[in-house]
């Protein structure tokens, strides 16, 4: 029997926290809950992962606060922020709420990396947010850290913060030299860990990055490269997240070489990953993108009313980043129609 309930443990460990739950066994409970959320989170089922820890979650505020406890709901907040990340967005206040407690919880028990985890997880908040000043605090107090740290995750992870704050202050050099620096400590292993903490890769983030910066340094061939690396970790990977956000920087390209044929073919594949894996940030990103593209092939009513939808929708999540590039490409839109 024990070997019974050890073998269902580890299939199904929903099931057994459910069991726990129902006898007033919190403490088993929260801890099956919390291996369901990690199992599925190595599927990348943020849906699940995000109703499994929601459920562990509830059961600890019903214990004596004690440092178990807090340790537990330490761990709990920061697997449950990536999958809020991935489904909601970066900029959604469920991703504040989550890394904000992460980084109380981390500092009054002294756990560093978990604190920069969980501050990682802040800088993300406010760079989707656009509020690039906040995001660059964040990203350089990570960068810091993260050299007293010595934890060769994190430096990557601190790279690609600094790297995407110094881009979008418009700082190329100090931008380019830091996602060098992170691509510089690459290993394969390293970003599946990586990705197992925050769910994106930040070596394709960083990739991307330094294509997106030789491309405005009028070095495009050396920045179709760097993208189409981006792609290939993506897919050696296997990781959703990445591979939409990959999807999210080519359709960047398209739209900056004026391709409108091949940003509505990438958009598209965009749009039926992020709908697939139900990425509603990057929904609202594709469908932006797509009718960018409409708009420019001719059909401007329809594409234009899309974009203009899909930005409304990328606005509700909180996301502020790009949004005068934005209102410059539909207003381009609009004059070619007359509008």
């Amino acid at each position: 029997a024990a070997l019974s309930r050890t073998a269902s443990a580890a299939r199904q460990p929903h099931v057994v926290a459910m069991h726990y739950e129902e006898g007033g066994n919190d403490a088993e409970a929260v801890r099956h809950w919390q291996l369901a959320g990690k199992m599925a989170s190595a599927r990348s089922a943020n849906r699940e992962v995000i109703a499994h820890l929601e459920r562990a979650l509830a059961l600890v505020q019903r214990t004596p606060d004690s440092p178990e406890r807090q340790h537990s709901e330490l761990l709990l907040h920061l697997g449950i922020a990536p999958a809020f990340m991935a489904i909601n967005g970066w900029a959604t206040s469920q991703v504040e709420a989550s890394c904000r407690r992460a980084l109380e919880l981390a500092r009054a028990l002294g756990a560093m990396e978990a604190a920069l985890q969980a501050l990682w997880g802040l800088w993300s908040v406010h760079l989707v947010r656009g509020e690039i000043h906040l995001a660059l605090e964040a990203s350089t107090q990570l960068l810091h850290a993260s050299q007293i740290v010595a934890s060769p995750p994190l430096a990557v992870m601190a790279s690609h913060a600094e790297g995407f704050s110094r881009y979008y202050r418009g700082d190329l050099d100090e931008a380019k030299r830091q996602v060098e620096a992170g691509i510089a400590l690459f290993s394969l292993e390293q970003e599946r860990f990586i990705v197992s903490q925050v769910q994106i890769a930040s070596t394709v983030v960083l990739q991307g990055i330094l294509a997106l910066v030789l491309w405005l340094q009028d070095r495009s061939a050396e920045g179709e490269e760097a993208i189409e690396h981006a792609r290939d970790l993506a897919e050696q990977l296997n990781s959703p997240p990445s591979m939409v956000f990959y999807y999210s920087l080519r359709c960047e390209f398209r739209l900056w070489q004026k391709d409108a044929t091949k940003l509505l073919e990438t958009s598209e594949q965009m749009l039926k990953l992020a709908e697939t894996e139900g990425f509603e940030l990057f929904v609202s990103i594709a469908h932006c993108y797509r009718g960018l593209a409409r708009a420019s092939l001719g059909d401007d009513f329809e594409g234009i009313a899309e974009a203009t939808q899909g930005w409304a929708t990328y606005s509700a999540t909180g996301g502020g980043l790009n949004i005068v590039q934005e209102h410059c490409c539909r207003a381009e839109a609009l004059f070619r129609s007359n509008r």
